[in-house]
């Protein structure tokens, strides 16, 4: 859900991730996930896990060479100073 402090998340990570040549794109999508029930809470991203396809399916993978660019994208997520209080 779009909500002011996850707004600002958003706005961290592209930040982050134009640090480090990558081209973050917001999308909507159905299903579920923890992000569901944390959002309501406090600020959520979700969808910054692995980079690859076939979700939970038996032809499920992962493109190796883009995990370290996530690694890099979540430590810069993590230090990043807190964000503001609504």
């Amino acid at each position: 859900e779009v909500t002011p402090r996850n707004s600002q998340l958003w706005e961290v990570a592209q930040s982050a991730g134009e640090a480090l040549g990558i081209s973050l794109e917001h999308a909507m999508a159905g299903g579920g996930s923890d992000a569901n029930t944390t959002s309501q809470y406090t600020a959520t991203l979700d969808g910054l896990g692995a980079v690859g396809d076939g979700a939970h399916a038996t032809h499920e993978f992962v493109y190796l060479d883009k995990m370290v660019e996530r690694t890099a994208l979540l430590t810069l997520l993590l230090v990043a100073p807190p964000l503001e209080q609504p």
